[in-house]
């Protein structure tokens, strides 16, 4: 497909039709553009029109959705698909002009070519977009100006979301933006610490930031341990601590605004996580101090019906630490009083049933015991901490169990009808200790 003047009001006016409410002009227009896509150089010329500025953002954007789905089916297509794979010439100049088009485009195009990003980096990491990607950083963040700061780290974080499970051969990469990245992280944080009493508005493009950074650090880290954070672990877990300790009064105020801090604090969950599964040994330093900052979190967060996504990873860093050999002494500090508080005030609120699961059950229960069996619920989860605890510390976490159990069966004696998931909870409490983690079957004498 030649570009000029003819093909562009072709390929306008056919994305324009797709978004008519008239169904015949929309499928004619579907069946133009399906011809159309099997001539070559037609992902650049869809490419071109969006970066044209004179066409409306409407129709650029119904061309950025068409292009992100021509790219996931002709790209690299399957050998029995019977699709004709682009040519490399045509991918050549994608590679050339989707990188700085992305950087630039409004936030609705950038969702489809990111998705578009995706695909061509499982395959192919192009060395040519690191200068620009490293430059459009620096630039941003000296000017602080934070919304372009975060339209970068999320095509970034696109990008490097390949260094997880593939191994990358562009080590370039890492070596010259993990500093420009601590940089900006600490930067930020410093920031966020003075304008701490500042407005949502204030804040909440800081925390996106940190947000992208935390997760681009992930994928730095994901298969090794590199060099340079092994260098700067300080700075890095001191900033994660933080996160986890701090109040932000002004955001968590709001719906939305506690849910931009638990997504921050969730992939600092991640972090520690991955950092305890893979590096121990030289995590090992901070791992009191996480367990704590996690348990105190855990307290409040553990009251909310909602925050499922930090109320789990928070909790599977527990459970981590609890059966770890070096670290489950951490638990036995405080006593049974520990052991203790971490069942009521964690275990139980996460193991009651809630008006949501209630809820879903009735409306699909075969969805509710899947996700049960995936094992990504906070009920599930929190099963999983209580026999972490019991791993080592069995006769203390029984006695403490036993105690609940028998308060639970209490409240439900008092009134079935009411109470019936205090009996709920507690069977849930009998499970987790039923089997240990290699599935052998453990006596329950709670009764």
């Amino acid at each position: 497909m030649e570009w000029n003047e003819k093909t562009l009001e072709f390929l306008s006016q056919s994305f324009l039709d797709t978004l008519s409410p008239n169904p015949e002009a929309r499928r004619d227009a579907e069946r133009l553009l399906f011809v159309a896509a099997k001539q070559s150089n037609y992902g650049l010329a869809v490419l071109r029109l969006i970066a044209e500025p004179s066409i409306d953002e409407q129709t650029r954007q119904a061309a950025a959705f068409n292009f992100k789905n021509h790219i996931c089916s002709r790209w690299l297509p399957c050998a029995d698909s019977g699709i004709s794979p682009m040519r490399d010439s045509e991918k050549e100049q994608i590679n050339t002009l989707i990188f700085p088009l992305t950087l630039s485009s409004s936030r609705l195009i950038q969702t489809h070519l990111n998705e578009a990003l995706a695909v061509i980096c499982k395959h192919n990491l192009p060395a040519a977009w690191l200068p620009e990607l490293t430059s459009s950083l620096q630039k941003a963040a000296l000017a602080g100006h934070y919304a372009s700061v975060n339209d970068i780290l999320r095509v970034a974080n696109t990008i490097f979301n390949n260094f997880r499970h593939h191994q990358s051969h562009e080590k370039g990469f890492l070596e010259i933006l993990a500093p420009l990245l601590q940089e900006l992280f600490l930067k930020t944080d410093s920031l966020i610490d003075c304008s701490a009493g500042g407005s949502a508005a204030m804040l909440t493009p800081l925390f996106e930031s940190q947000s992208l950074c935390c997760r681009i650090f992930f994928s730095f880290n994901f298969q090794e341990l590199p060099e340079f954070f092994k260098d700067h672990m300080n700075e890095w877990m001191g900033v994660f601590n933080k996160c986890l300790s701090c109040n932000y009064p002004s955001l968590e105020s709001t719906a939305d605004g506690l849910e931009l801090v638990d997504d921050l604090r969730s992939a600092v969950c991640d972090n520690i996580n991955l950092y305890m599964d893979k590096y121990e040994e030289k995590f090992q330093r901070f791992v009191e101090g996480f367990a704590l900052a996690v348990c105190t979190l855990l307290r409040e967060v553990s009251k909310s019906p909602i925050r499922d996504q930090l109320a789990t990873r928070a909790i599977n860093f527990l459970t981590t630490v609890s059966t770890t050999s070096a670290h489950h002494a951490l638990f036995a500090v405080a006593g049974d009083n520990g052991i203790r508080d971490i069942c009521q005030s964690i275990v139980i609120p996460n193991l009651s049933l809630r008006e949501k699961d209630k809820q879903l059950f009735k409306m699909d229960f075969m969805e509710f015991i899947r996700r049960d069996m995936d094992g990504n619920t906070r009920r599930r989860i929190a099963c999983e901490l209580l026999k972490g605890l019991a791993t080592n510390y069995k006769p203390q976490v029984t006695q403490v169990v036993s105690h609940e159990i028998h308060k639970l069966l209490s409240s439900f004696a008092t009134n079935p009808a009411a109470q019936w998931k205090d009996k709920d909870c507690a069977i849930y409490m009998v499970l987790s200790l039923a089997t240990n983690k290699k599935g052998a079957y453990v006596p329950t004498d709670f009764f």
